[in-house]
């Protein structure tokens, strides 16, 4: 099977590599939050406390009123104080703590060119893994990690992260206002942007393709198919397309779609007093849906849309962007692949990038940093977007031009990023802002999806 390019598919054309998980796939896979992660639980019932705006203290659990756009969560620095102004890099060699194969190689030996260091690149399969290595190893040497709002809360508290010294990340400038850690603009989950600077993100949508893949003996939507303006999630249960209609094996982005489907915008189902007659509706049209369309969950959106595998695919932006270098070597026309989201009521997530206090480069890592959020709006040009050339998946940089990804502009580029029908996989800083996240559930909230999407799984 073709890789994903985070696990070097587009490095090794000939399929060479091997089937460890990488950043998604463990949580496509089994749908892992940080609330169902015993060690997390554990850490937070003993560390923290959760006042509404401030995380910390003694006694009590974060989990129970995670971070919100309503509920904004400044993390604690007291005791865990950040580098110095003006130091020197250190000599190296920078050690990253990242998912399996994604960051681009071309990034890592642009640094190590330009500060004259080494870097070497540690992975992990899972969350949980990085969760316990970085919690309980007494012998690791990270400088970056790159976490998820599930567990940033808990690496705060533990002081496993470190505040970082803006002073150093001059290029923060560059990234959504959302981003900065301003008084004005700041991200809900860390006030202040105290320990993140964004990564990459993406949406989720449903993706088609408009012609008829060979060997298929399904005929796909036609090349004028314009899902129905009333619903287009309804594309997902119509039975033209039976057997090649494909959903994401997550738990989290399949209830949220139907959530949003059903127009309930409450995506994390905070509100307790519509969460289980809302969840019982997801899972009795999830029911439906193997019904209707025999429909198959995996987390192959990138490869199943170009080999023909699935006509009808829920999907994630990134996924698609990348989707053109999977392709059966007959197909010359890779324009076939369209993806839709909702134009405000979208799915939206997002990676960062946070450094370390295990590490013995800080200044270092804070370059590091700096270096990944390079970006020249002139040409679209820069750091980040020659990550973004090799993953498909977007950094949140002001100034993008849709249309130069699509043409290809830029000394940097050697050709066309995304295809000139997929402009829609481009998240923008205004879908950011109308834009859902599915966010952290405590332990409670989280049972119940899980047991709407098991229902699921054991339907058919």
């Amino acid at each position: 099977m073709a890789l994903h390019p985070r696990e070097g598919g587009r490095k090794h054309p000939l399929g060479i590599g091997d089937s460890r998980m990488n950043r998604r796939t463990f949580l496509r896979n089994t749908g892992l939050t940080a609330a169902s992660i015993p060690l997390a639980s554990a850490i937070l019932a003993a560390c923290t406390k959760n006042t509404g705006t401030q995380v910390g203290g003694e006694g009590g659990q974060v989990l129970q009123n995670p971070a919100r756009p309503d509920n904004p969560v400044t993390l604690p620095t007291e005791g865990n104080p950040t580098i110095a102004d003006g130091l020197k890099p250190e000599a190296g060699p920078l050690e990253l703590y990242n998912w399996e194969e994604y960051i681009n190689p071309r990034i890592i030996n642009m640094f190590e060119e330009q500060y004259g260091v080494k870097v070497n690149v540690n992975t992990f399969n899972t969350e949980q893994e990085s969760l316990a290595t970085l919690t309980t190893a007494s012998d690791i040497n990270y400088d970056v990690f790159f976490p998820t709002t599930n567990i940033l809360s808990k690496l705060a508290v533990t002081k496993i992260l470190m505040p970082l010294n803006k002073t150093y990340l001059t290029n923060l400038a560059n990234v959504w206002s959302v981003y900065q850690g301003t008084e004005a603009n700041s991200p809900f989950y860390d006030v202040g942007a105290q320990y993140t600077v964004p990564y990459t993100v993406y949406t989720t949508g449903v993706a088609w393709r408009i012609d008829q893949p060979r060997g298929s003996a399904i005929k796909g939507p036609s090349a004028d198919y314009v899902p129905s303006l009333d619903n287009p999630y309804d594309v997902m249960w119509d039975p033209k397309w039976k057997g090649k209609t494909h959903i994401l094996d997550d738990y989290r982005e399949v209830i949220g779609m139907i959530l949003l489907k059903n127009g309930v915008y409450d995506v994390n189902t905070d509100d307790s007093s519509t969460r289980t007659q809302n969840l019982a509706t997801a899972q009795q049209q999830l029911v439906d849906l193997v019904n209707a369309v025999d429909v198959k969950a995996d987390v192959n959106d990138y490869t199943d849309m170009p080999d023909g595998a699935s006509l009808v695919h829920q999907a994630w932006s990134g996924d698609m962007v990348s989707a053109q270098y999977y392709f059966p070597k007959y197909q010359e026309n890779k324009d076939v692949i369209r993806y839709w989201a909702p134009t405000e009521n979208m799915m939206i997530g997002q990676d960062f990038m946070s450094v370390l206090n295990t590490g013995s480069n800080p200044v270092l890592a804070h370059h590091f940093l700096n270096f990944m959020l390079d970006f020249d709006s002139k040409d679209n040009s820069g750091n980040s977007m020659v990550n973004f050339q090799w993953n498909g998946y977007i950094p949140p940089m002001k100034g993008v031009v849709k249309e130069d990804l699509i043409k290809g502009a830029g000394p940097w580029q050697t050709g066309r990023v995304v295809q000139p029908s997929l402009e829609t996989c481009i998240p923008t800083e205004e879908d950011f802002t109308v834009g859902h996240q599915l966010l952290e559930l405590t332990p409670e909230v989280d049972s119940q999806w899980k047991d709407a999407w098991e229902t699921f799984q054991t339907t058919g």
